[in-house]
């Protein structure tokens, strides 16, 4: 990907001078997950909120955003993704992954 070609389209803002480290991180960091399109899982889900949704997503959301900013931020390993991942499953996220599929089955 050409970062000029970028920076010329109006897509991202660049500092290809280098006077601002942090913005040719960030330029490098929005190159990487633009590259990065084919990578994730969709989200299919398009129902209203699930019981388990309405009780406990804003939490769940909250200690995703919290977990991510630590490890980015190098407050904590890359290892406590997977203690994240546990700890979301067992606060609400296998109810919600059930009561989801749950849906899906329903309108197939």
């Amino acid at each position: 990907m050409d970062l000029a070609a970028i920076g010329a389209n109006g897509f991202i803002a660049l500092d290809l001078d280098g006077k601002n480290p942090r913005k040719a991180i960030e330029n490098q960091a929005t190159v990487i997950a633009a590259e990065q399109d084919s990578v994730g899982i969709d989200n299919y889900f398009n129902g209203p909120p699930t019981k388990t949704m309405s009780q406990r997503w804003e939490m769940l959301h909250r200690s995703q955003m919290e977990t991510f900013i630590d490890i980015i931020y190098g407050k904590k390993p890359i290892e406590a993704f997977d203690e994240y991942v546990e700890n979301w499953y067992s606060s609400g996220g296998d109810d919600i992954t059930k009561e989801v599929n749950e849906w899906y089955d329903s309108v197939k």
